[in-house]
């Protein structure tokens, strides 16, 4: 390289470093490649331009690609400096470069620089999470450039999601428009069904009719199927009753999940073709565009109403709402501790229950879903965090010199001066912190500043009361702060528009002295208020400590107090196990332990169903009873608890279970190769796991399984029961021997089949005789049911056909042998599966 230097009177030199060529060195090599993933469909990929980069001067080019799939497009060959070219396979490819000049050549090689795909495999999914817009693959036809497929953040979507896609109808007076989102290559080439199913939202507008339809194409996009695998309009496109205006969707209820069969076009590549057509109607929107098969796992997920109740705790109700996609047919939710109750109609196994939650802490939640595919679970760790509110009596006086205090909320609209904490102020006891606003410094008239307190539970309290202490000295009649104190019933959701205290200005004052910054110095200072909460017992409340500004003098607050002079008791109550659920069946002594607040005297426990009885001397008017369980089952337990102020009671369930694990196997004696029954004789379960011991498991509740290897093996089966937790385990040691024989043999009236040799290293024979000459399939799949072979065959009456799948692993795998039926033949259409082992 040499450095060039350009400049002249007063100019800024210019500087460059440029490479000289046409001298006496040889090239360097060097290209880039137009794109690094591209797409197959149909015969070949799309086009890739390879463009070279060498320096020094190079006047020939050989370009290898490995491996040699590929075809040169345009004009170009291998020795073109520019090469243009498709992919006919799909696969990863290397590119080499060789150039070379009249002083030497140089080569380089870049490894997997193109990935060729089928497309995208399904399961498929667009969430239009993504910010950018068309997503990854997608594009946009918009025939007039006018309104189009956008992607919309404001409506409240589904489930999790914040974004979908939207066409603005309600503004789009071009009507008979037709805008289309068409999706990448999605390949359904080897899978055996399909099915296409989106999220809609659309409120129709008057009469005027927009429409939505989806079309398939097999031939990479060029052309689509005429006829829509789905197709609505109107008010059969309507989700929700227009409300008259411009729809945006509010709620997840504002959704409707929509589906199209792509069975039909199986053993294609296809595109998807979203067609909308303006009616000048209203806003439409789509969102978890989701492409599977039969074979498709569901992909579980959840949500609650509510993850952390903080107020009414207990007494709340949650939903939950399934998330999952790939049409799960059964649902199995379980909670850590078990102490929930279903409501509303719910269990267990509904796809979204209600819940309530019967004791504060956190829970962890579960979901297993199942489809025809097999089940899968989520589980979410400390999901819910239901928060024991603040028993009276409760105290806030400040001196963890925390502002707001634990637990406690700040509400500071400006972001400017707020309550803060003062350690100056004094004559207030032994306190050395209180909480104050510096209105002296504070020019803001009318702004708003507030501490609003935990929960604090009034239940059980026959009366309650508050008090504060409070500091202020009026600046001048022109200059007249306030402070209120508000009180909510419904968990802060409002406040009573009436405060339960009220003053500003000279009635709020506590002492005289000089127009100048107060701060107080002695208990004359101060100033003890009394509110009378007696009408909000026997519920929770929150309280709201208000300052409202007007430029005039500093505000001090400190020892709150609510008290309750008379209590009745809260009942409350645990047991002697973990959680809720019993697994030891009713052998187990199980204590219950009263945990009443305020002084019970007395307690009533009452039982049902009656299948149990009271033990070592207890019975239901005992403090803490001890109780055998007769029978397996859910009980409900209630425990009534008394002094002389009155009574509460509280109801809580207890399941007894019992798990026992157990199977058979069909031959006492294993041989390698041979296919075995097991068979589940475990008592009180929901779910299996089986572990062979060879590396090989199942979750099915009576699985097969082959050994490919002599040797001895410990097969052991997990049961539970996933609605309590409950669960149990069997082992047996098992001896597999070396199979006595060579092959498999089928003998089906005049058709024979042998496979041969059983165990094999990957290659074996089959010979195969039938009655009828027609043609046939031979398909070989591996154990999560991929197929990996494939060969069609002519029966000819007998013959003989050879197999080598020794470059796959060792394992179990599955043979499918199907014949065609012949004109005139009955009986000639036939389907033989065996089970094969290679060591």
């Amino acid at each position: 390289n040499a450095t060039l230097t350009i400049s002249g009177d007063n100019y800024s030199p210019y500087i460059a470093e440029i490479a000289i060529t046409n001298c006496a060195i040889p090239p360097t090599a060097n290209f880039v490649s137009s794109d690094t993933s591209v797409v197959f469909c149909g015969s070949s990929s799309e086009t890739v331009t390879i463009l070279d980069a060498s320096i020094y001067g190079p006047d020939t080019w050989t370009w290898t690609v490995t491996p040699s799939n590929v075809i040169y497009v345009n004009g170009t060959n291998q020795n073109s400096q520019h090469p243009q070219m498709q992919f006919t396979i799909p696969g990863i490819y290397t590119i080499s470069l060789l150039v070379t000049n009249s002083y030497g050549s140089d080569a380089l090689t870049a490894t997997d620089i193109i990935t060729v795909s089928s497309g995208k495999i399904i399961p498929f999914a667009e969430d239009f999470e993504s910010v950018s817009f068309p997503p990854e693959g997608w594009s946009i036809n918009n025939p007039d450039m006018g309104i189009t497929w956008g992607r919309n953040t404001n409506a409240v979507g589904k489930g999790n999601s914040a974004a979908s896609a939207s066409i603005n109808y309600y503004s789009y007076p071009d009507m008979g428009e037709r805008d289309e989102m068409i999706s990448p290559i999605i390949d359904l080439v080897n899978e055996p069904d399909a099915s296409l199913h989106f999220d809609l939202a659309y409120a129709q507008f008057s009469n005027y009719i927009d429409t939505l339809a989806v079309y398939v194409s097999t031939d990479c996009g060029v052309s689509y199927d005429p006829n829509p695998i789905y197709l609505k309009y109107g008010n059969m496109l309507e989700t929700v009753p227009s409300s008259g205006g411009s729809f945006v969707p509010g709620s997840a209820t504002d959704w409707r999940n929509e589906a199209g069969d792509l069975s039909p076009y199986i053993g294609n590549q296809v595109v998807l073709k979203f067609v909308g057509t303006s009616g000048y109607g209203n806003n439409l929107y789509i969102d978890n565009i989701n492409v599977f098969s039969s074979n498709t796992l569901p992909l579980v997920d959840f949500m609650a109403s509510d993850t952390s109740i903080s107020c009414n705790g207990t007494a709340d109700t949650i939903s939950f709402l399934d998330l999952s996609l790939y049409d799960p047919s059964s649902w199995t939710w379980s909670f850590s501790p078990g102490t929930v109750s279903f409501l509303n109609g719910t269990n267990a196994n509904s796809q979204n229950p209600q819940v309530k939650f019967n004791d504060y802490g956190s829970y962890t939640v579960m979901l297993i879903t199942a489809n025809n595919a097999g089940n899968e679970f989520h589980a979410k760790a400390d999901y819910i965090l239901i928060e024991e509110p603040s028993v009276a009596p409760f105290t806030e006086a400040f001196e963890n010199q925390l502002i707001p205090p634990n637990d406690w909320q700040l509400v500071n609209p400006d972001n400017d001066k707020t309550w803060d904490l003062s350690l100056t102020a004094t004559g207030n006891g032994a306190s050395i912190a209180s909480a104050y606003l510096y209105n002296y410094a504070y020019y803001a008239p009318g702004e708003i500043d507030e501490l609003i307190s935990p929960t604090i539970d009034l239940n059980g309290a026959a009366s309650a009361n508050l008090t504060f202490n409070i500091a202020y000295r009026i600046y001048s009649t022109a200059y007249e702060d306030s402070f209120k104190v508000f009180v909510s019933t419904d968990c802060g959701a409002s406040f009573h528009p009436n405060p339960i205290y009220a003053n500003g200005g000279i009635t709020l004052q506590t002492s005289s002295g000089s127009a100048s910054s107060f701060t107080p110095s002695q208990p004359s200072d101060w100033r003890n208020e009394f509110i009378d909460l007696s009408s909000y017992v026997g519920g929770n409340i929150i309280l709201k400590f208000q300052a409202i500004n007007d430029y005039g003098n500093n505000l001090f607050l400190d020892d709150i107090n609510i008290s309750v002079p008379g209590t009745f008791p809260s009942a409350d109550f645990s047991t002697s196990l973990t959680s809720m659920y019993s697994c030891e069946g009713t052998s187990q002594v199980i204590d219950l332990y009263e945990s009443c607040a305020n002084n019970p005297s007395s307690w009533d426990w009452q039982i049902a169903p009656g299948s149990f009885t009271y033990v070592n001397g207890t019975n239901e008017f005992s403090e803490n009873p001890q109780v055998r369980f007769l029978a397996l089952g859910a009980y409900t337990v209630q425990l009534k608890a008394s002094n002389s102020f009155g009574a509460d009671s509280v109801t809580k369930s207890i399941i007894i279970d019992s798990v026992d694990a157990a199977f058979t196997m069909s031959n006492d004696t294993l041989f390698t190769g041979l296919v075995y029954d097991f068979t589940n004789a475990s008592f009180g379960e929901s779910t299996w796991y089986w572990d062979f011991g060879d590396g090989m498991f199942s979750n099915q509740e009576n699985p097969i399984h082959a050994y490919a290897d002599t040797g001895h093996y410990n097969i052991s089966q997990f049961v539970e029961n996933t609605l309590t937790g409950c669960s149990d385990s069997a082992i047996k040691e098992v001896f597999v021997a070396p199979y006595p024989g060579t092959g498999m043999s089928l003998i089906d009236g005049q058709i024979f089949i042998k496979i041969a040799p059983i165990p094999s290293d990957g290659v074996f024979d089959i010979n195969y005789s039938y009655p009828f000459n027609s043609s046939g399939i031979i398909n070989i799949y591996n154990i999560v049911g991929q197929k990996i072979y494939s060969s069609p065959f002519e029966t000819k009456k007998h013959g003989i056909h050879h197999i080598d799948l020794s470059e796959n692993p060792k394992g179990i795998y599955y043979v499918h042998i199907s014949t065609t039926p012949s004109a005139g033949l009955a009986n000639s259409e036939t389907s033989k599966s065996f089970i094969i082992v290679i060591k």
